[in-house]
């Protein structure tokens, strides 16, 4: 376990069979934020494949992040993974797709993909203090 987890703290406690291992996720007591959001300064974010996120402002202001390294990686591995299930059973699963899913994923999540496109957003005139403000 973790050594800064205060267990006071966690709400629920989720164990996420994934790839043949165990992913435990701890969701956690937060208390309502009020945020003094500007109104008038919006921006809308819209995902997409080619274009991985297509923003527009309501000051004038859009920009494109560009999605084709993402959809290449996805591809890559729909090929390996259909290559490896080719003449198989319909459900097969084994240790090498499940290694090339975790590759795909970790290959996904690196911090300078996601990191440099949010620093773009979060430096667009729309931010005007410097948060991003994600609503599900």
């Amino acid at each position: 376990m973790p050594s800064n987890l205060r267990f006071e703290d966690i709400k629920e406690l989720i164990i996420l069979p994934r790839n043949r291992c165990f992913y435990v996720e701890f969701v956690y007591r937060n208390d309502v934020v009020a945020s003094d959001v500007d109104r008038n300064r919006v921006l809308g974010i819209d995902h997409g494949l080619n274009n991985w996120l297509t923003c527009v402002s309501n000051l004038g202001t859009s920009f494109i992040v560009d999605g084709k390294h993402l959809k290449s990686l996805n591809r890559w591995y729909n090929k390996q993974v259909a290559t490896i299930k080719e003449n198989k059973l319909q459900g097969f699963w084994s240790n090498k797709p499940a290694a090339i899913t975790e590759k795909r994923n970790r290959q996904i999540r690196i911090p300078r993909i996601n990191s440099g496109e949010c620093q773009k957003i979060i430096s667009s005139p729309s931010c005007v203090k410097r948060t991003l403000l994600i609503f599900h």
